[in-house]
């Protein structure tokens, strides 16, 4: 039988510099708002937000700076234009990219460049 030799292993250890952290700024996103009242009220907002994460069509309604009131999330006036003051049918309807989402605002998420286009619905 052969004798095996005790040898002390020692794996060379080579030092490296931890790798450096990816730091990512936060992605910024924006789409277009138009609030328009029609009629003789006009346009009560026509501009471009800009967001960063996730956030509803409500959540942008309420960056244009519009007085909206609102029931939890519903929206039942703007600027003081409420619904049914143009008729039982009458009141804040919204579209995003042309298309009238049937989700209540507060559920419907945004994607970037879209064009969402708040306007009263007058039933007179």
């Amino acid at each position: 039988s052969k004798e095996v030799e005790n040898v002390d292993f020692q794996p060379e250890i080579v030092e490296t510099a931890p790798p450096e952290p990816v730091i990512q700024a936060p992605q910024s996103f924006s789409c277009d708002v138009i609030v328009d009242a029609g009629g003789d009220e006009g346009l009560y907002f026509s501009g471009n937000i800009s967001f960063s994460g996730s956030i509803t069509v409500y959540d942008l309604l309420l960056q244009t700076g519009v007085d909206a009131a609102s029931r939890g999330t519903y929206i039942y006036s703007i600027n003081g234009l409420s619904e049914k003051e143009h008729g039982p049918m009458s009141g804040w309807l919204y579209q995003v990219n042309g298309v009238t989402p049937m989700k209540s605002a507060d559920s419907y998420y945004v994607n970037d460049g879209d064009e969402i286009y708040w306007f009263y619905q007058y039933d007179d």
